[in-house]
């Protein structure tokens, strides 16, 4: 080896023999620099990417730990992923719902009228604000079931604070709902029930001074017969 060419990148050398002295001329070497700088650059979109998947991973595993369901869309409002509390509560899986419209997979409309609540992440998107549902909203799910919902959606921002999307947070209140419903009841009988207790003891009032009179004006008569 009478010449040698070794030209660094990020991660090694680009290393080029030859068996001719002073072989590589200027050009050689701008075109070896090149070709470091070309895979400096492959090597770091790689390492990117594989950090990228890390922390998706990373992000899915926190996700399935939490009990709330959880959807992420992108800034036109199609599903790019759910939990698996989401996939629960509306019933369909992560491969069927993402690139769906969210109002396919989120289905909900008001609990009373029956009528269809508007896109809570089109709301997000185009306010830029955090928006939560009312107390009435309904999540028919795809198997047919029904479930009161507490729900809450943000915007999904960048680094240059350009919204790129929306997340969508919702919970099954049916079960608390029911328990406030029951207790509400319950209190309202009582009322009842002290209101009730009240009135007799009113009319048992009334009713011994009724009879207290009563019995005076029959002792009056009696007196009356003997004279």
């Amino acid at each position: 080896i009478r010449a040698v060419l070794d030209v660094p990148f990020s991660h090694g050398t680009v290393a080029i023999n030859s068996l001719r002295p002073q072989a590589f001329s200027e050009d050689d070497i701008a075109l070896v620099s090149d070709l470091a700088a070309a895979l400096s650059d492959a090597f770091r979109r790689t390492d990117d990417l594989a950090k990228l998947a890390a922390q998706r991973e990373h992000l899915m595993v926190t996700l399935r730990s939490i009990g709330d369901g959880v959807i992420s869309t992108d800034a036109e409002g199609r599903v790019e992923l759910l939990n698996e509390a989401a996939e629960a509560l509306t019933g369909w899986s992560q491969a069927e719902a993402e690139g769906q419209p969210l109002q396919n997979v989120f289905h909900i409309v008001e609990a009373t009228t029956r009528q269809p609540c508007s896109n809570p992440v089109e709301r997000v998107i185009e306010g830029g604000r955090v928006v939560a549902t009312g107390e009435q909203t309904l999540l028919l799910s795809r198997d047919g079931s029904e479930r009161l919902l507490a729900d809450s959606s943000a915007p999904i921002r960048d680094q240059d604070g350009s919204i790129v999307g929306a997340v969508l947070v919702f919970q099954d209140v049916t079960a608390q709902r029911q328990t406030e419903q029951e207790l509400a009841r319950a209190a309202k009988l009582e009322s009842l029930g002290v209101l009730a207790g009240g009135i007799a003891h009113d009319f048992n009032n009334i009713l011994t001074g009724i009879t207290g009179h009563l019995s005076l004006a029959g002792l009056e008569a009696t007196g009356s017969e003997s004279l």
